[in-house]
């Protein structure tokens, strides 16, 4: 071979191998670049979740304390409302007729307003009167209200429940112009269907709908299922994966866990204000993310096995 041909198969090799190098050196630059992404994103959803997870707990609990404050009024008015037309010899069908017409008009769904002995005979709800008693087993709704008899205390609010297929929040007060108890109770089902699809149902809900995450899921700190969300491919939790999850929640850090095609990322949910250990436990939001030969991020692609 010529040296003119010697030179040239030499400089094309040198070319073919700057080429080769270059390539190897974008591929695994786009190889770091694409796995910090996806592991970057799996933490913020997570983390999103996490903080979706505290809010769909505290909103509810302040709108419901609102509400109550609200039902409080209500039943103050209510209160004063049955003194001045009992004072004015009212009978008993005018009274609950205007206690009728208030709660038509927007007022609370049911008032109960009783003697002094605890029968509520005057209130807006068709059907035989009730009695209140001290009974908590007999009486669930009505027993917390019994002290009021004697203002002691004063006023009572009492969570949100089922009763009648409705979901009821009531609140009463003590009479102002004798001893009785005035109650009004308020149905607060659309506030619940409100705070779950405001709350973390429907940040599962965006988030599978992206098609990135496989799936979405609350863990209670001892690793049992609170709420999930998956996609038609998402396989159940691994036990390692809810191993993973605990010890996440126990340092308050944010976690990742490969498990062959699948990358799940960890975020504890953090305790609301005055919660300690012994207090509500704090649910732990992990996803998950699978690739099918492939990791995923929006739509970036990317083999892990090239």
């Amino acid at each position: 071979m010529t040296f003119q041909g010697r030179l040239v198969l030499l400089i094309s090799g040198l070319v073919t191998l700057a080429v080769a190098l270059v390539t190897i050196l974008l591929a695994w630059t786009t190889h770091s670049a694409i796995q910090t992404r996806v592991e970057a994103d799996g933490r913020g959803a997570a983390t999103l979740l996490a903080r979706s997870a505290t809010l769909a707990r505290e909103v509810p609990r302040d709108v419901e304390a609102l509400l109550g404050d609200r039902l409080l009024s209500e039943a103050t008015l209510a209160a004063h409302l049955v003194a001045v037309m009992e004072a004015g010899k009212a009978p008993v069908k005018a009274v609950t007729d205007r206690l009728k017409a208030v709660a038509d008009g927007g007022g609370p769904d049911e008032i109960w307003v009783t003697d002094n002995r605890g029968r509520a005979y005057l209130h807006n709800i068709p059907g035989p009167d009730i009695t209140f008693g001290p009974d908590a087993r007999a009486q669930p709704r009505q027993a917390p209200y019994y002290g009021l008899l004697n203002r002691a205390p004063e006023k009572v609010v009492t969570d949100a429940a089922t009763e009648g297929g409705k979901l009821m929040k009531f609140a009463g007060v003590a009479g102002v112009d004798k001893p009785r108890i005035v109650q009004v109770g308020a149905d607060v089902r659309r506030l619940g269907d409100i705070a779950r699809k405001a709350g973390v149902d429907g940040v599962m809900a965006s988030l599978l709908a992206g098609g990135t995450v496989e799936g979405a899921w609350l863990l209670e700190r001892d690793g049992r299922l609170a709420v999930h969300a998956t996609g038609p491919s998402a396989g159940p939790l691994s036990e390692r994966a809810v191993e993973a999850a605990k010890a996440a929640a126990a340092a308050g850090e944010t976690g990742l866990l490969r498990e062959g095609d699948r990358l799940t990322a960890f975020a504890p949910v953090p305790a609301m204000a005055g919660q300690g250990a012994a207090g509500e436990p704090s649910l732990i939001p992990n996803l998950s993310r699978r690739r099918k030969g492939m990791w995923m991020v929006s739509q970036v692609s990317y083999d892990s096995q090239k």
